[in-house]
């Protein structure tokens, strides 16, 4: 494997690991491409790390004279009549959760996808395992109906309206080249409050969006999310960089990729650490 594709299944992995986390944190927006400054975003702990543990997923057996109950068959059909709820009721908190089902659904059909056609082969064990706790919502996701899904982007706009955590990134990724930032200053605005409360999605599209357009973000501030960056991707890929029986290609290819997320020139570094340390600050503990 060279330093090349090994960056690109560091990127793979990140997608399908906030994919997941979203699922129980915020409306789920799918990150931009990974790449060095300007370009950024952050990487998962290992693909392990994603999965559920060992405890959480195990359950003692029952005792041999225990009267064993049946369990309901799943609600196959909650996801469709969620969304259709959502679509025709103004409830608060309704649109996001809605979108949280929409998007669930493209993030889980997309890694059976991915696994079914051999997606990083090394990693194929660690994708099946992902895919046995997600049975349940693929059979839930075959009930949602295209029409359904074509609410996401009216849903995720009710969501960000609502102040949801996550919604703009979402709406971001799902307009897709459709995004003008110019008449779309209130998902903007929602994009850079979300990156400073600590959003990890919110932060990579901050970062795509200030490379596009230089003057939504100060050397200053793109430093700070410089310095998220690299601390999560330094995290994430500690113990590939002290395996002994990773090669020294690629430990030079992750050393690399750390270096780059420096600040832009013009950045004061006490400020960049000032910033920074603001951000985290705003972080949730890591469960």
């Amino acid at each position: 494997m060279t330093p090349t594709r090994l960056l690109f299944m560091l990127a793979g992995w990140c997608v399908l690991a906030i994919a997941l986390k979203w699922r129980r944190d915020a409306v789920p927006p799918e990150p931009p491409p990974l790449s060095a400054p300007p370009v950024a975003q952050a990487l998962p702990a290992s693909p392990s790390a994603i999965a559920p543990s060992a405890e959480a997923v195990w359950q003692p057996a029952a005792p041999a004279s225990a009267v064993a109950i049946p369990r309901p068959p799943p609600d196959v059909s909650r996801m469709q009549r969620e969304i259709q709820i959502a679509v025709s009721s103004d409830e608060r908190g309704k649109a996001g959760e809605a979108a949280r089902h929409i998007k669930t659904c493209e993030s889980v059909e997309k890694l059976r996808a991915q696994v079914d056609a051999g997606w990083h082969r090394k990693s194929e064990a660690d994708g099946r395992a992902l895919l046995a706790g997600m049975q349940q919502d693929l059979a839930s996701c075959q009930a949602v109906d295209a029409a359904s899904r074509a609410q996401l982007v009216p849903l995720l706009r009710r969501s960000l309206a609502e102040g949801d955590q996550g919604a703009a990134a979402a709406l971001v990724s799902a307009l897709g080249k459709g995004f003008d930032m110019a008449s779309e200053p209130t998902v903007v605005a929602a994009l850079r409050r979300d990156a400073w409360a600590c959003d990890r999605v919110s932060q990579a599209w901050v970062s795509t969006l200030a490379a596009q357009h230089p003057r939504l973000l100060t050397p200053n501030e793109i430093g700070a999310l410089r310095e998220q960056q690299r601390a999560e991707i330094s995290k994430g890929t500690e113990e590939a960089r002290r395996r002994p029986d990773v090669d020294s290609a690629h430990k030079a290819a992750l050393e690399s990729l750390l270096a780059s997320f420096k600040p832009p020139p013009g950045a004061d570094p006490a400020e960049v650490a000032r910033l920074a340390a603001d951000i985290q600050g705003r972080c949730a503990p890591e469960r």
